[in-house]
C-alpha cells in the first residue's frame, strides 16, 4: 500500500490535488512523509527512526510508565496504613521526571555485552542522580512532591537509600521496556 501512496504521490498529479487531504486525514499522508524521512516499517507496523531511536515516544512511554508504577507503589503503602481503599497518588511533576529515563534507550543500546547486574547498577545510580537533583532543584521552590526526611537512610529529604533494589529493578524495567527489538 505504500508503493501505492509513494506513486501517487510522487509528482503533481490530479489524484494528489484532489485526494491529498482525503489521504492526510485518514493517516496515509503520514505513512508516506515519514518513509521519505528515513523511517522504517517494523513488523509490529509503526514507523520508528533508522537506528530505533524516537525520544519523544519514549519519553512519553517512560512519563507514563512511571507514573504508573509510582500510583502502583502508594495504592501498596495504603495497604501498610489499613487504607483498604488502597489509593494511589502521584504529581503532574513526576510525569517529566520519569520520563528522563527515556534517556536509558541509546544507553542501554551501548550496554548490552555488559551483565545484568552492572547495567542494573548503572541505572540506579542515574535514578539517584536524576531524583537528588530534581528534588533539590523542585525544593528550592517548594514545589517537591516526596519528603523522605523522616525516613531511615535519607540524604537530605530528597533520596532514600533504602529504595535502591528497588531502583536497580525500575532501571532494568525501562531498559525492557525501551529495548524496542521484540
Amino acid at each position: 500500500m505504500l508503493m501505492i501512496h509513494r506513486q501517487i504521490f510522487s509528482r503533481k498529479s490530479f489524484l494528489a490535488e484532489k485526494w491529498g487531504s482525503f489521504f492526510q486525514r485518514v493517516g496515509c499522508w503520514k505513512c508516506m512523509k515519514q518513509k521519505k524521512q528515513g523511517y522504517n516499517k517494523e513488523k509490529k507496523g509503526s514507523y520508528r527512526k533508522e537506528g530505533g531511536q524516537d525520544m519523544k515516544g519514549d519519553f512519553l512511554r517512560c512519563g507514563a510508565a512511571g507514573w504508573c508504577l509510582e500510583i502502583f507503589w502508594t495504592g501498596l503503602h495504603a495497604v501498610g496504613r489499613k487504607e483498604w481503599k488502597m489509593m494511589g497518588q502521584s504529581s503532574l511533576w513526576m510525569f517529566p521526571i520519569y520520563g528522563m529515563a527515556a534517556c536509558i534507550g541509546p544507553i542501554s543500546r551501548s550496554l548490552k555485552k555488559i551483565p545484568v547486574v552492572l547495567r542494573g547498577s548503572l541505572y540506579m545510580t542515574g535514578i539517584f542522580a536524576a531524583e537528588f537533583s530534581t528534588g533539590l532543584l523542585l525544593k528550592r521552590y517548594d514545589m517537591c512532591p516526596w519528603d523522605y526526611s523522616s525516613y531511615p537512610l535519607n540524604y537530605k529529604g530528597v533520596i532514600r537509600l533504602d529504595y535502591a533494589p528497588l531502583w536497580f529493578c525500575t532501571g532494568l524495567l525501562f531498559e525492557k521496556i525501551l529495548s524496542h527489538d521484540d
